[in-house]
């Protein structure tokens, strides 16, 4: 039963690590696109 337990939570946390990895690329993404909005805006 522990073992079970154990087995969950890891994969949960390998959940949570991917979520945080592709927020981070969606910003990255975000960000690049709305500076070349910026820059094409000004120029």
């Amino acid at each position: 039963m522990m073992k079970n337990e154990n087995h969950i939570r890891i994969i949960y946390s390998k959940d949570k690590g991917w979520f945080l990895f592709g927020l981070t690329i969606v910003i990255q993404i975000l960000f690049i696109f709305v500076s070349y909005l910026v820059m094409n805006i000004s120029l």
